[in-house]
This record gives C-alpha cells, sequence and structure tokens, in this order.
C-alpha cells in the first residue's frame, strides 16, 4: 500500500488538495489516505491557576469549539474522498492539539508513520507575499527532508506530470519516486524534461563554433 497524508484545515485550500488526490487516485486501490487536522492549543497564559475562571472558561469553550470544527472538517474531507469512491478501508483520520508548530506537528506526524507523501493546499498568496510573510506551506517545504511535499491548488486536474531533470542522481530518484507513485494509472502521461543553457552565450567570437560543438554533444546525451 502506498500512504498519502492531506493536512487540512478547513479552507478552500485544502479542500482543494483533497480533491487533487480523489481525482488522482480514485481508482487506485492500493492507496490510503489519511486526513490530518492539527487544531490550536490553548496559550500557557491562560492555564495559569492564578487566572481569572471567567476568561479560563471562555478559552476553554474556545478550544471546544475548535475541536468541533477540526471534525466538522475531516468529515467534510471524507465526504469528498467517498464521492470519488474511496471506500472507509482506504481512508484514516486524526485530529492533534497543535504542540510546536502546525507545520513541524505534520512532519512529526509524517515521520511516525513514514508516508510516501504530505499533500497539501497552495495559499492564494502572490509570490511576493509569500516570501516575506511565510506560511505553513513554505515551512513544510523547507522541515520535510525525508518525505516528499506536494503543494497543489485543487484546480481542474490535468493528467499530465512534467519532470525536470538534470545529471544528478537525485533527477534520477524523482523519476522512479513518479513512476512507483503514478505508474499503476493508466491514463498519465510524463513529459521528462531537460534545459540546457547555450554554453557560448558568454563566449568569444572566435570561441563560439567550439562551444557550439560541445553543446550539442551534451544534448544527444
Amino acid at each position: 500500500m502506498k500512504k498519502i497524508l492531506v493536512a487540512i484545515d478547513g479552507s478552500k485550500n485544502a479542500l482543494g488538495a483533497v480533491e487533487y488526490v480523489k481525482n488522482l487516485f480514485c481508482k487506485d486501490e492500493k492507496i490510503e489516505v489519511s486526513l490530518l487536522h492539527i487544531y490550536p492549543s490553548m496559550p500557557p497564559l491562560f492555564l495559569e491557576e492564578e487566572l481569572d475562571p471567567q476568561i479560563k472558561k471562555q478559552f476553554e469553550a474556545w478550544i471546544q469549539n475548535k475541536e468541533a470544527a477540526a471534525k466538522e472538517h475531516i468529515s467534510d474531507a471524507v465526504k469528498k474522498l467517498h464521492s470519488g469512491g474511496f471506500s472507509d478501508s482506504r481512508i484514516y483520520t486524526k485530529s492533534l492539539k497543535q504542540t510546536v508548530g502546525v507545520a513541524r506537528d505534520i512532519v512529526r506526524e509524517a515521520d511516525a508513520a513514514q508516508y510516501d507523501a504530505i499533500v497539501v493546499g497552495k495559499k492564494g498568496m502572490s509570490w511576493i507575499d509569500e516570501i516575506f510573510i511565510g506560511t505553513i506551506t513554505n515551512k513544510l517545504l523547507e522541515l520535510s527532508v525525508d518525505h516528499p511535499v506536494w503543494v497543489v491548488d485543487g484546480k481542474a486536474l490535468q493528467r499530465n506530470v512534467l519532470i525536470s531533470l538534470d545529471d544528478s542522481e537525485d533527477s534520477l530518484g524523482i523519476v522512479e519516486y513518479a513512476g512507483r507513485m503514478l505508474g499503476g494509472l493508466s491514463d498519465i502521461n510524463f513529459m521528462l524534461y531537460h534545459c540546457c543553457a547555450p554554453l557560448y552565450e558568454c563566449a568569444g567570437a572566435d570561441d563560439k563554433a567550439l562551444w557550439a560543438k560541445i553543446e550539442d554533444v551534451y544534448e544527444k546525451r
């Protein structure tokens, strides 16, 4: 069985990630999907004994609402998977209170269960906002060293996969991984892409012919 962890938070982007997984793997009986929801924990300040009992009671109610919302978000995601033909035997759910940080908690869960992929929804932010503000998705990409992270926007699924290559072992590993995860799907088309920048762009007039020949050799490899 191949195991996929989908992080959800009730947002449109998260449900889009569930939709993506549903559309891609609905016919693959060897895929198990785990839905993970991380809900916020109560700030330490409000656990102090000296805190006004009324204020503490309000925050306890707040946490209960967050737990109830987590169950609702998971239920919505499960219904979406059911609509694509996923049976309950292929769906697992977990709701956890935040302990360190959302991204770190997701990675910790992935480490514990050894998932083949972590799938998250892409936030609708511009690239410059993501650079200066940062997102949980960006943090997850930074922290997840041993687990492939799929960042999807939930739009209409195109069953074409573009894999960028160079001459490294990592590139071959990506191709092998894509084949293992998607090879059982008959309607997936793979495009292997290698971009070779012209070697003679910075060469002088006398050297361009030589560099062009060298480039031709590399292109034929």
